[in-house]
């Protein structure tokens, strides 16, 4: 074998090694970010009631637990697991200046639905679109229903309002069966 020909398969030899080495530690390096950042958001006792504090005053439904509560920065994050486990609440507060846009919102709903990557089916659709007070203010509650990516069948209700310092999104989520449009209603009737 020809001396070139050693040389430039040892250099792609080592290149693929190297490579390999690099993939390898930057699993390891993204799973330890990946537990440290959720461990970062997990609610402790007493501070998603601090963080939901801060976006609006509510009656939580029966049965729901803090599940995550954080702040990062100007934007406050917090959720609720509801007691099948299969019930979600969440409740993000925007920085102050930001804004989402009802039509622009509504339209990303729409095509994220269809989006292979999404959490959700590539069957979620829109279903009806309510309108709601929240915080005494008017908007549109926009109901959807399909599969997560378990092939569960869930339904998700999503609103924009204004919180305590910002404009906030609403999103409560759960399976279609167990669905309970009296406890959204009256979760959506308690924000002040």
């Amino acid at each position: 074998m020809n001396t070139t020909l050693k040389w430039i398969l040892g250099i792609l030899v080592g290149g693929m090694l190297l490579c390999l080495v690099i993939v390898v530690l930057g699993l390891v390096l993204f799973n330890a970010t990946t537990r440290s950042v959720i461990s970062g958001v997990q609610a402790e006792p007493g501070e998603a009631a601090s963080v939901a504090a801060q976006i609006a005053d509510f009656a939580l439904p029966e049965g729901y637990t803090s599940a995550v509560a954080t702040q990062f920065a100007p934007l406050e994050v917090v959720g609720y697991n509801g007691p099948d486990g299969h019930s979600h609440i969440y409740l993000i507060q925007l920085p102050p200046g930001v804004r989402v846009d009802q039509a622009a919102r509504e339209s990303q709903l729409q095509s994220s639905a269809g989006d292979q990557g999404s959490q959700y089916g590539p069957d979620m659709r829109i279903i009806e679109q309510q309108p709601v007070t929240i915080r005494g203010q008017a908007t549109t509650l926009v109901v959807s229903e399909g599969t997560n990516g378990e092939g569960r069948s869930i339904r998700s209700a999503n609103a924009a309002f204004e919180g305590k310092d910002g404009q906030a999104l609403l999103s409560i989520s759960g399976s279609t069966d167990g669905w309970d449009a009296a406890m959204v209603e009256a979760f959506i009737d308690s924000m002040k």
